[in-house]
């Protein structure tokens, strides 16, 4: 890659991120670079979604496939995904969480992918609309995570009996867990994949429901923080900490040195 962090001249660069995630905000800092939140803020933000028809696979298209009201001439239309007749129906955060829904047959490696990429496109919608604002100096950066138990994607529970069964499901074995990152600007992008490994420790009944009543579990995929409370259960990783964390540093780096490089050429 290039230049060590402590050799940068001049301010720290900033990134446009498209996450409300605590540790990735946090892990983005550790490379030297400041960063500004590039988020939806209405279910607004999310119609006009004319720019899924760039995707060079039409299967980019049927994240939306069970959202009410969808059709796929909607969307290529660039129409909402949202039932006009109910837009009521779902908050933010209920419709995005709906956005990363993994598809039917679909693998893990094909869903963390393609859920990075539809939320990299999103983010590129909201950079244009920033007009005269939008700092194309700037890369956009894209991040998802996906725990993965014997081919099965286990994603965020909803409920406390959700997060005791997936965290039963993970003691005593070894799971995958998948990030990808995406960075780029209005014109391209790139992707990396990072892949790791955690092995967890038989866990009692006991200690899985102490967890589950400290709500650690929510909002994270698998149930699990790797560097919360759950690191006690935890007994080998083998890959990329801060990958399990969310956002795998090595491959950030690479994306963010590789964007600089074709700006400056």
């Amino acid at each position: 890659m290039g230049r060590p962090l402590s050799t940068q001249q001049g301010p720290k660069p900033t990134v446009y991120l498209a996450s409300q995630s605590p540790r990735r905000q946090e892990l983005l800092t550790q490379l030297d670079w400041d960063f500004e939140l590039l988020l939806p803020q209405s279910l607004a933000d999310l119609g006009n979604l004319s720019e899924l028809s760039e995707l060079s696979a039409l299967s980019e298209l049927s994240a939306f496939a069970a959202l009410p009201g969808f059709s796929r001439k909607r969307a290529t239309l660039g129409e909402t995904p949202l039932s006009p007749t109910k837009p009521q129906a779902l908050t933010l955060s209920e419709a995005l969480e709906d956005l990363e829904r993994a598809q039917a047959g679909e693998g893990a490696l094909a869903y963390v992918q393609r859920v990075t990429r539809l939320k990299f496109h999103l983010a590129r919608r909201s950079a244009r609309a920033l007009g005269v604002a939008y700092r194309a100096s700037s890369p956009i950066l894209c991040a998802d995570t996906t725990v993965v138990l014997n081919g099965g994607i286990l994603g965020k529970p909803r409920t406390p009996q959700e997060a005791k069964t997936m965290l039963g499901a993970l003691s005593g074995r070894t799971h995958r867990v998948y990030t990808s990152v995406v960075v780029g600007d209005l014109k391209t992008f790139d992707q990396r994949l990072s892949r790791s490994w955690v092995t967890f420790a038989p866990l009692q009944a006991r200690v899985l429901e102490c967890y589950v009543q400290t709500e650690e579990w929510r909002g994270k995929a698998g149930g699990y923080a790797v560097q919360g409370l759950a690191a006690a259960f935890i007994e080998e990783i083998r890959g990329s900490y801060s990958g399990i964390m969310g956002l795998p540093l090595f491959e950030t780096a690479a994306l963010l040195d590789d964007f600089v490089k074709r700006r400056k050429t």
